[in-house]
């Protein structure tokens, strides 16, 4: 099949031209996390004239607008995770947001990396804060830090195996 590249940037209606993260949603829309302006959600209709993007940022509530992760949940809600605000979750269908912050028990504002476990789980890696472990069901989080045996509670990236065992970069 012929492949075609287009251009998306602030002259087609992104908020940011400096991106940190993009990520396809269940319904095939393009999410893009911006470093400063939030995200925009990208309908891309087969034609030109179907095509557009919605924006969300801290004036309509984001907890911050420097995006660097994004995950939907098997459950539907979109988890965006920034550096300095926490993490938000957004529900796609009723645009509302709920704020994941250390206020609310998470280790760190600064989440690097949200991703579902096989488990059901979020799991949040952090800078500064080790990793939390949202149970989705219920919303208790739980944390990990060095005292529980992270080597660093700077966590760059983390892999869960096929059989369930968990790897954490710092």
């Amino acid at each position: 099949k012929n492949k075609t590249i287009e251009q998306y940037t602030t002259s087609q209606g992104l908020s940011n031209d400096y991106l940190r993260s993009l990520y396809e949603s269940k319904d095939g829309k393009l999410i893009v996390g911006t470093d400063g302006n939030g995200i925009d959600i990208l309908s891309l209709g087969d034609k030109v004239a179907d095509r557009t993007i919605t924006h969300f940022d801290a004036t309509n509530g984001l907890c911050n607008n420097s995006v660097f992760s994004l995950h939907q949940s098997v459950y539907g809600s979109l988890f965006i995770g920034t550096l300095g605000g926490g993490m938000d979750e957004l529900d796609l269908d009723k645009n509302v947001i709920k704020h994941y912050t250390v206020k609310q028990g998470l280790s760190s504002n600064k989440v690097i990396s949200v991703f579902e476990l096989k488990d059901r789980s979020l799991l949040i890696a952090t800078s500064g804060g080790g990793i939390n472990i949202l149970n989705l069901a219920t919303h208790e989080l739980k944390k990990y830090s060095t005292k529980q045996g992270i080597a660093n509670e700077e966590v760059n990236c983390v892999y869960e195996s096929s059989d369930g065992i968990l790897f954490v970069g710092t």
